[in-house]
């Protein structure tokens, strides 16, 4: 084999290495699922969260990446933030969650969805800090199940 130019003349360029550091990973706290919706979401959240810790103070709120789970010895229900809404799911089949909540809006959720969040659930549409009293009733009955 021939080489040209000669292996003895090759030159090595120097390669510059981009060393900008990792971004810090994100803190997912209440704040961050709070952060630009409406009054009324927050308002929603923060009476629900309220009702909830009177009856029992060892009630957790876990923020995760996507939702935020409301927990005591396992997870019972999770909040998914929007602007104007809350998108409540309960870890309880649809049927039974029709027969105590009547004043919102519920949504049956595809088996896959249901699998995600690990059992029979169902979600709870939460727009307006109306009505909320089934809703805290739902929960505290769910927890005191866990």
């Amino acid at each position: 084999y021939t080489m040209h130019p000669d292996f003895e003349n090759i030159e090595f360029a120097d390669i510059e290495v981009d060393v900008t550091p990792e971004p810090t990973s994100i803190d997912y706290n209440e704040e961050y699922h709070l952060d630009g919706v409406s009054d009324t979401v927050r308002q929603i959240y923060n009476q629900i969260k309220s009702e909830l810790l009177k009856t029992d103070p060892f009630i957790i709120f876990n923020p995760q990446k996507y939702y935020i789970s409301i927990r005591k010895e396992k997870n019972v229900a999770f909040f998914a933030t929007r602007n104007k809404k809350i998108r409540l799911v309960v870890l309880k089949p649809v049927e039974e969650t029709r027969q105590e909540i009547t004043k919102h809006t519920i949504k049956a959720l595809a088996p896959g969805v249901q699998k995600f969040w690990n059992g029979p659930s169902c979600a709870i549409v939460l727009d307006s800090t109306d009505d909320l009293n089934e809703i805290i009733t739902l929960l505290k009955n769910l927890i005191a199940k866990s």
